[in-house]
């Protein structure tokens, strides 16, 4: 369940059967915390598919696509908050300190660490529920932020280390997706069947190959709306789709939005000055800045 009473924060508490999964990845403009409390999570973020162990702690930045395809019962707590909810309490340069641990995607807290995370979460869906002041929530949230920014990323599994076909197929797919046209090109390219394909790729990531595919494609495309000013047209074919129609109902569906708007609403105008011309849009630039706590802002 999601609850929302302050603006610019929400909290969901699930426990999800081995039987769930999201049919599509999704996005928000939210940055997401997502603490597990029992279990074993598979979740696509951008690019990657990442098992969160019960002692790890994904961080999805704001704005990238991803999704949960869980095999497995499993229980969490998930945090979202904007830029919104940041700015009554800390100064740009300090959002931009917390903000940049968003970019590790999975992070490792000490055993200590996680339980204490784990009892933050808690503590902030009671206060959430209870409708309380939005800066207990706030210190709360800083709480886990500061555990985050000071704990160790996962470095990522790589394709090469999954072992058998599957890790060779997820390789290749990386490696090809732009060019390949069907399953049935993948499973002739592999020496196997369509159907022993689709099957043990289903099994080890929990997405189909078609879904691992349009969401690598979708994910590249909305890189380049957001930091060039290529034209949507020939975006289409650079990632890898053959008709602007197929290219322009899976980018809504998976985005919820159409690629213009999504470029309108997320074009970074750093990246391309003469690009004003052509497209209207909000800046987002988030850069590092060495900060302290002295930047945080104080309420009389």
């Amino acid at each position: 369940m999601i609850y929302e009473q302050h603006q610019g924060f929400s909290i969901e508490t699930n426990k999800r059967s081995k039987h769930y999964s999201m049919s599509e990845p999704h996005y928000h403009d939210a940055y997401e915390i997502y603490i597990p409390l029992s279990g074993k999570s598979t979740l696509m973020i951008g690019d990657e598919i990442l098992c969160i162990e019960p002692d790890r702690v994904a961080v999805i930045n704001a704005l990238v696509p991803h999704g949960n395809f869980s095999k497995t019962e499993h229980e969490r707590i998930v945090l979202y908050f904007d830029k919104l909810f940041l700015n009554n309490y800390l100064t740009h340069e300090a959002q931009n300190i917390y903000l940049s641990l968003f970019t590790a995607k999975v992070i490792q807290p000490s055993s200590v660490n996680f339980k204490r995370m784990q009892t933050y979460g808690r503590l902030l869906q009671q206060e959430y529920l209870e409708g309380k002041d939005a800066s207990k929530i706030f210190l709360l949230l800083s709480e886990l932020l500061i555990i985050l920014k000071t704990s160790p990323p996962v470095k990522s599994v790589s394709p090469h280390e999954i072992e058998g076909i599957l890790g060779a197929v997820l390789l290749y797919i990386i490696l090809n997706f732009k060019s390949i046209n069907s399953v049935t090109e993948l499973a002739e390219r592999f020496f196997v069947s369509k159907s022993y394909i689709c099957r043990i790729f289903k099994k080890g990531t929990g997405l189909t190959i078609t879904q691992y595919i349009n969401s690598l494609k979708i994910n590249e495309a909305c890189n380049l709306l957001k930091d060039t000013d290529m034209d949507i047209t020939k975006i289409c074919y650079d990632v890898g789709y053959n008709s602007y129609t197929h290219f322009f109902s899976n980018f809504t569906k998976i985005m919820g939005e159409t690629p213009y708007t999504y470029r309108k609403n997320n074009f970074d105008m750093s990246n391309q000055e003469e690009a004003q011309k052509r497209i209207s849009g909000s800046s987002r630039s988030y850069r590092d800045k060495s900060v302290g706590f002295a930047n945080i802002k104080h309420h009389s």
